[in-house]
């Protein structure tokens, strides 16, 4: 079953705002025709119904060692560190940063409507983990931070599109596709500035 944005589905469980923040917030962060993002629109933060499975597997997609949180507090520590030397790779990482932060806000949403609590922590040996600073890599070598980068969108891509086939409910199918397609840019985006420097 594909998500279709014309029928409304009753039985759904949809976040306050729908589609319409998304698309609000997208227009005032990025006034302009941003470099950051697809400027496709976003389908609604909604679910077909409250499913314990599901919301497993999304908690490692908000704070977990490889979730949003952490790219987007990755991004942040980069963009301060090569300000000086590289402003305008400084500018893009606090431009994909921007987006990472919408997508954490997604997936937020989305523990809500699953009956999670988004807590910032995660699963380690079964216990509760609190995420933490030492989950970011603090390397300040920029092509070393570049190639990182670079293959942590590629495995999130990866993982999103094998989400967005595998999960049974079309409303977060639509969400993984939609989100994959923010990382393609960001992914296009950084392997630029890795050929300018060399």
């Amino acid at each position: 079953m594909n998500y279709d944005p014309r029928k409304n589905q009753r039985s759904s469980h949809n976040s306050k705002g729908g589609t319409a923040y998304l698309n609000e917030y997208h227009a005032m962060q990025f006034s302009e025709k941003t470099a950051y993002a697809c400027d496709a629109p976003y389908p609604p933060v909604q679910v077909a119904e409250r499913n314990p499975r599901n919301l497993q597997y999304i908690l490692p997609y908000f704070a977990a060692p490889h979730g949003e949180f952490t790219a987007l507090t990755q991004y942040s520590y980069q963009h301060w560190i090569v300000d000086a030397k590289l402003p305008e790779l400084s500018r893009d990482l606090m431009g994909i940063t921007k987006v990472e932060m919408l997508h954490f806000d997604i997936f937020g949403r989305l523990v809500i409507l699953l009956g999670g609590d988004p807590k910032c922590a995660y699963l380690r040996n079964n216990r509760a983990t609190p995420w933490n600073g030492f989950l970011l890599s603090y390397q300040k070598d920029p092509k070393q931070m570049l190639l990182m980068d670079i293959k942590a969108e590629q495995d999130t891509i990866n993982s999103y599109l094998r989400m967005s086939q595998e999960l049974k409910d079309p409303y977060l199918c639509a969400i993984f596709k939609r989100l994959a397609l923010d990382e393609e840019v960001h992914l296009n985006l950084l392997r630029k500035h890795l050929n300018e420097l060399g």
